[in-house]
């Protein structure tokens, strides 16, 4: 497969498009000592064109995911 035939696949968005018209996706992820997963999880949802990105992690860690991907709501 082509870089070309890969853009057809990928619905093109209006001007107006809001994040919400964009699709939600829910990350579930992290544990103590391994919060790199969850971080590059989310950032690559966004990166890929989600509109809006939920990620649950464990309570113990949400400050710390929270200050990695601010844009990115967080869930303990």
């Amino acid at each position: 497969m082509q870089k070309k035939d890969i853009i057809k696949l990928i619905p093109e968005r209006t001007r107006a498009a809001h994040k919400g018209d964009c699709g939600d996706i829910l990350i579930v992820a992290g544990s103590p000592g391994m919060t790199g997963a969850a971080v590059l999880s989310a950032r690559g949802a966004l990166r890929s064109g989600s509109g809006l990105v939920k990620l649950a992690v464990p309570k113990s860690l949400l400050n710390y995911v929270d200050s990695m991907t601010p844009e990115v709501i967080t869930y303990g």
